[in-house]
């Protein structure tokens, strides 16, 4: 029973790490490059180039904001 346990926290740390919002801002553009995919809305160029591109802005824009957050919560 250690083993399943000790995989899923393992796994837990890999994905979510210390920045869960910034798991969350990837799992919410890659869900809607999912859902544009399936109605047919762009081609698949140009859905994989708007999916990059959002991940390369949201991801370090989620970072900048957690980093903000705790200088803020730091300086109280």
């Amino acid at each position: 029973m250690r083993w399943p346990l000790a995989l899923v926290t393992f796994i837990y740390d890999l994905v979510v790490g210390d920045s869960w919002p910034l798991t969350a801002a990837v799992a919410l553009i890659l869900g809607a490059g999912v859902l544009v995919l399936r109605l047919d809305a762009l081609g698949p160029t140009t859905l994989v180039l708007m999916i990059a591109f959002a991940v390369l802005v949201g991801a370090p824009l989620t970072v900048l904001i957690e980093v903000k957050r705790q200088l803020r919560e730091a300086a109280e």
